[in-house]
């Protein structure tokens, strides 16, 4: 049955693939605009459940949206499900209500930080800088939430956060321990090696009784 989690880990699986080749992805969709992709990218779960399921997957948009944007999605399923990408581009500019609820489709669906979160630094910086440059041609007022977002440079501050824990010489926190363990499977480059660094000041027995710090971590990450 279709359900926000399920929205939510189909769309995972749409954007490992646009990680692998976002330009060519964003073709295929059919696409103008990398805006325009990720609108589409979030809605596709939902326009395939209409089709199945209607009556629950107006359900869980509701849940997440209301409005005559959500109206709008809901009339025009499957003119969007064959042609979203173009529609979606062409309707968005001139429909602050539609923007209003694609806006709050992708904050509830967690779009813009799955998206970066699969990008190495180099594609990041382009996503990044490419989405405001689409976005401050919708106006000011339209999706203010996802460019607060994009603001956050990401990698960077994670990248900041794990080369400051070297000051602690070995004698890293619970919660530091979080931080290198999901360092380690960061989409950067520059995030993993840092990661792998703490890990080597970590594994030194006499700067830390890593053992018994690793088991608290891994309690708090099963809670």
């Amino acid at each position: 049955m279709f359900d926000q989690e399920t929205w939510y880990n189909q769309i995972v699986e749409r954007l490992n693939t646009f990680a692998r080749s976002p330009w060519q992805d964003i073709q295929l969709s059919g696409a103008r605009t990398v805006f325009g992709y990720l609108a589409l990218r979030t809605l596709e779960p939902f326009l395939e459940a209409f089709q199945r399921e209607p009556v629950n997957a107006v359900l869980v948009l509701a849940n997440m949206a209301q409005g005559s944007g959500a109206d709008y999605i809901v009339r025009h399923a499957t003119r969007l499900r064959f042609q979203g990408g173009r529609v979606l581009e062409r309707e968005l500019p001139s429909s602050p209500e539609l923007c209003a609820t694609v806006e709050q489709l992708m904050v509830a669906l967690n779009v813009t930080h799955m998206v970066r979160q699969r990008l190495n630094s180099t594609r990041e910086d382009w996503l990044r800088h490419t989405l405001m440059k689409e976005l401050a041609l919708l106006g000011p007022s339209s999706f203010v939430r996802i460019r607060h977002l994009l603001e956050d440079p990401g990698w960077k501050l994670r990248l900041e956060a794990i080369t400051h824990l070297k000051r602690s010489h070995g004698n890293f926190t619970p919660a530091e321990l979080i931080l290198l363990s999901e360092g380690l499977k960061d989409s950067s480059a520059e995030v993993r090696s840092a990661a792998a660094a703490g890990w080597a000041t970590l594994r030194t027995p006499h700067r830390c009784n890593w053992s018994k710090r690793w088991c608290m971590c891994r309690s708090m990450i099963a809670i």
